[in-house]
């Protein structure tokens, strides 16, 4: 499947000659405006210039977090995305991250009891697997 390539970056205003004219108003304006966009190799260096435009969020809230997900899962390939497989190893991997630390409490003699979410958890990873298995 094609689809651009990263590293993407969330939008931000840069400091040059345009944009030191601006009046502060404006300025806000502009630094708002760009924190939506999603961006594949932005560079400073370029003053931007080499940016290539992947999507506009809503808030740059959202910005920010769909530019965490897409470097995140860089080099996973779609269809491993839509099929749970990642899902599924990300729970396997929290779930044993979990049971290490209650392994090691119980060793330096910590009374450590399992949070209702961390039980729920390890619940599920569990079902996974069978499925899985």
């Amino acid at each position: 499947m094609k689809y651009t390539r990263g590293p993407y970056a969330q939008g931000r205003l840069l400091n040059t000659p345009t944009v030191k004219r601006l009046y502060e108003v404006e300025r806000k304006i502009a630094e708002f405006r760009e924190r939506k966009l999603i961006l594949a190799n932005f560079s400073c260096k370029d003053d931007g210039k080499s940016r290539e435009f992947v999507a506009e969020a809503g808030i740059p809230e959202d910005a920010e977090r769909i530019v965490a997900c897409l470097n995140a899962c860089e080099g996973i390939t779609t269809e491993a995305l839509q099929s749970g497989a990642v899902e599924i190893m990300v729970d396997m991997s929290l779930a044993y991250v979990n049971d290490d630390i209650l392994a090691r409490n119980a060793r330096n003699g910590t009374n450590c009891a399992l949070l209702t979410g961390q039980t729920y958890f390890i619940d599920k990873v569990k079902v996974l697997e069978e499925e899985i298995l």
